[in-house]
């Protein structure tokens, strides 16, 4: 490999420091021929005495020192250059013309119609109407003609007996005519005569006298309500009036003094237990809290029902009746309880 160097003052200077391997020639180039496969190496330092005066320029960047020795370059040579100072900024320009309103945008499509409201609770049953007047009685049949009557024998001997005419056909049968009043009640019986008196039985002993009861804080009062029903479950209503609800808090009301709840009495106007079926509809008293207080059943073809037990009630206790179960479809109940103070 044969390297080249151009004439430069850098290149002679590195000729003289290797005069020992270059042969010098006036005038000419410096040829250095490394052996087969090697490469020309500088051991020590390179001097070039005029290079410190020169200002001739090379491609790439060479370094020196004051002595005019090769040395490395600083990492920053060759970089860019520092950035220079931001210029000032310029006025800011008038505001533009404001652009002409674009047209309308299309109506929106119309949204969903929203779910339908909740059916409200069936209103109270009508009055039963009055009865119409009793159709007019119809016309009597006509009756049926009277048989001819037989000839008198001549007198004097007696003939022999006519012959019997025959029956008239029977006249056919009229409408029954309207009942007539009844009749005045009859007189009381005599009054039968009194038995004669039994012997007086043993005198049992007298009995333990029982404690005496609390003191009354004044007379009972009662509680009577009216419900109209529906086939819903349960109904509720209040403890006096009437109406009907389907929700449990919106028929309490409270009593006006604290007392004992007993008497539970319901009656009805039909056969609200499905005339003779199953059914049971259970009747109650009940708190706010839904606790049946007192209660009874009304079954199968009963109108009625009761209930022995008691139950005590605050000024602050919110009560309501309650029908639950059954068939009570135009059933009309009628509940009533005393309350004793």
């Amino acid at each position: 490999m044969i390297r080249r160097f151009t004439h430069s003052p850098v290149a002679a200077a590195c000729g003289l420091l290797l005069s020992s391997h270059v042969l010098v020639a006036a005038a000419a180039n410096v040829e250095i021929t490394p052996p087969a496969g090697g490469d020309v190496q500088i051991n020590g330092k390179v001097v070039v005495p005029a290079l410190p005066s020169t200002t001739g320029t090379q491609t790439g960047v060479v370094c020196y020192d004051a002595a005019g020795t090769l040395v490395t370059c600083p990492a920053s040579y060759g970089a860019t250059g520092p950035t220079g100072a931001t210029g000032a900024t310029g006025s800011t320009g008038a505001t533009g013309v404001t652009g002409a309103a674009g047209p309308t945008g299309a109506t929106g499509a119309t949204g969903a119609t929203g779910p339908a409201g909740a059916t409200g609770a069936s209103g109270a049953t009508g009055a039963t109407g009055v009865s119409g007047p009793t159709g007019a009685t119809g016309p009597v049949g006509v009756t049926g003609p009277t048989g001819a009557t037989g000839s008198t024998g001549a007198a004097g001997p007696t003939g022999v007996t006519g012959a019997v005419g025959p029956t008239g056909a029977a006249g056919p049968t009229g409408a029954q005519g309207p009942q007539g009043p009844t009749g005045a009640q009859g007189l009381q019986g005599v009054q039968g005569v009194q038995g004669p008196v039994g012997a007086t039985g043993l005198t049992g002993a007298t009995g333990a006298t029982g404690a005496t009861g609390p003191a009354g804080t004044g007379a009972p009062f009662g509680f009577t309500t009216r419900m109209a029903l529906s086939n819903s479950n349960p109904l509720y209503g209040y403890i006096v009036g009437s109406g009907i609800a389907t929700s449990p808090t919106t028929q309490l009301l409270r009593v006006p003094a604290s007392c004992t709840a007993s008497n539970f009495r319901v009656t009805t106007s039909g056969f609200p237990g499905g005339g003779g079926g199953s059914a049971t509809n259970t009747v109650s008293l009940i708190n706010g809290a839904g606790t049946s207080l007192l209660s009874c059943d009304v079954n199968g073809t009963s109108t009625s029902c009761n209930s022995s037990g008691s139950a005590s009630l605050g000024t602050t206790d919110l009560v309501q009746i309650s029908v639950n179960g059954g068939q009570h479809n135009n059933s009309i109940f009628y509940i009533t309880f005393t309350c004793q103070p």
